[in-house]
């Protein structure tokens, strides 16, 4: 595995901080299976699945694993720790996750900023819109759960980061679901990308080229 040098925030990350970005990511794109304890994290992105197996390593002494199937990379690790406090403290079912998502039980404003960073890392879009003859960046947000959308809402806004109520998104393709989404929009997309930001690279650098462009 190539090593690839990660920074989640300006300081040294804690392990709490850690886990709280990793219980995100979870929430988003990832699986905590039923019947055992087997954590797994879904990508398309190749770097970002290296970033993923670093991250866990830090967290657990359990080895994880990356499988490859066709352009998909899954990330997964078994740690019965780590199982209990993604389903205790961060309120992720296992299983199928339900259209409705509990709210963690964060309060830090650390953990906060890391879970919605790991959570948007798995299901949101940088993207623009053009107004005026100028290109306006945006950030979507997106869920099945409208719960855990007007939760992130709550504590963006927390962290003076304006952004839409949930609104509804009909699906894209056969057998989606409806989703739910949020939008981040003008001067609070580059306050959100110092105070949460991407880790995931493919994001991170088209959000960056569409705020240099704007």
């Amino acid at each position: 595995m190539m090593e690839e040098k990660i920074s989640l925030s300006p300081n040294r990350c804690r392990r709490t901080e850690l886990i709280a970005y990793l219980a995100g990511l979870v929430a988003s794109d990832g699986h905590i299976d039923k019947n055992s304890n087997r954590i797994e994290i879904a990508t398309s992105n190749k770097r970002f699945a290296g970033i993923v197996y670093i991250l866990l390593q830090k967290v657990t002494c359990n080895p994880p694993h990356i499988y490859q199937n066709n352009s998909a990379y899954t990330v997964e690790v078994w740690d019965e720790k780590l199982c209990k406090t993604l389903t205790t403290k961060f309120k992720i079912p296992r299983g199928k996750k339900s259209d409705v998502l509990n709210c963690p039980e964060i309060f830090s404003t650390s953990e906060i900023s890391n879970f919605i960073r790991g959570f948007c890392d798995g299901d949101s879009s940088p993207h623009y819109r053009r107004m005026r003859n100028k290109l306006v960046p945006r950030i979507r947000i997106m869920s099945t759960s409208k719960s855990i959308l007007e939760w992130i809402r709550n504590q963006l806004k927390k962290l003076n980061i304006g952004c839409s109520s949930p609104f509804m998104d009909m699906p894209h393709g056969f057998g989606c679901k409806v989703c739910w989404r949020i939008e981040i929009y003008g001067n609070n997309v580059k306050t959100f990308v110092k105070k949460v930001g991407y880790l995931h690279p493919e994001k991170k650098e088209k959000l960056d080229k569409l705020l240099l462009l704007s």
